[in-house]
């Protein structure tokens, strides 16, 4: 089977299991394969598939179409123009979570400032703003080992393990030893509510349950993280949430007695809060 004709055939099989973007995900699924970027893919359309490359291709497909996850299948995921490793232990970043980060390292490249990831996951928060703020310092924290696992790699692969240390542990709590030193928390937690989690996509119910529900119509997490923050006397978070979650939250960040601001995201949806004083 030649290029053009493996592609043509993943795209209808793709196509019959309502995946949102067969021709997208044929092509990468297939790049992957080869091992090829995309422009040698669409260069080469007569070229033939050696009968492994072939069997690897459709178990590729076939997993596709069962629902796994396109970039747990890559194995990988761009954020920020990095390569991130990703695999079942971690949330797939999501390209709207590049606005915040976009807007902190705008915001925060004048000078050195130490930030704390909150449910780092494959670490894409925190890596990210090591990466393009060479001044700053990073705290991740993770309740799942085998996330910071995933995290600890990809800080090593992108080159800036020494600035960021990985704590295992909920939310603020591993952070208790150092909490005067934190300038910025940066949060991206469970927002789902518990009655919605089963309308979600089956590949997004394949990522990690944790990563995704969250108890009090999706604003348990949340509460707590804000809790802890009163607690140990953090002034300054950004947290990604829902429109629905930034209305339930809006009474109890008052009742704290936290100023809040919203900040859109690119698609002009209401997506991130400024909790407490902006620096």
């Amino acid at each position: 089977m030649k290029v053009k004709e493996a592609l043509t055939w993943a795209i209808r099989q793709l196509d019959l299991d309502f995946i949102a973007k067969p021709k997208i995900d044929a092509l990468l699924l297939l790049s992957h394969t080869l091992g090829k970027k995309k422009e040698w893919i669409s260069a080469h359309p007569g070229e033939s598939l050696s009968q492994e490359a072939l069997k690897s291709f459709k178990d590729a497909v076939e997993k596709r179409r069962n629902g796994k996850p396109l970039h747990y299948i890559l194995g990988c995921k761009e954020f920020m123009g990095l390569k991130f490793e990703v695999n079942e232990s971690v949330l797939i970043p999501r390209f709207e979570t590049e606005d915040l980060v976009g807007y902190l390292i705008e915001r925060y490249a004048r000078r050195a400032y130490t930030f704390a990831d909150i449910g780092t996951g494959s670490g894409a928060i925190g890596v990210s703003l090591a990466y393009h703020l060479p001044l700053s310092h990073i705290y991740a924290t993770d309740i799942s080992e085998e996330a910071l696992v995933v995290a600890r790699k990809n800080a090593k692969n992108i080159g800036v393990d020494e600035r960021i240390k990985f704590l295992k542990g909920d939310l603020l709590e591993p952070l208790k030893d150092v909490i005067d030193r934190i300038d910025v928390v940066i949060a991206n937690l469970p927002y789902v509510k518990v009655e919605d989690y089963e309308e979600l996509p089956l590949d997004v119910r394949r990522e990690p349950e944790q990563a995704l529900l969250s108890s009090e119509r999706g604003i348990g997490v949340y509460k707590t993280l804000l809790l802890q923050m009163k607690t140990y006397g953090i002034s300054t978070a950004y947290i990604e949430c829902t429109p629905a979650e930034i209305g339930e939250l809006t009474a109890f960040i008052f009742s704290l007695g936290f100023g809040h601001r919203v900040i859109k995201d690119s698609g002009g949806a209401e997506r991130f809060m400024v909790i407490g004083v902006e620096i």
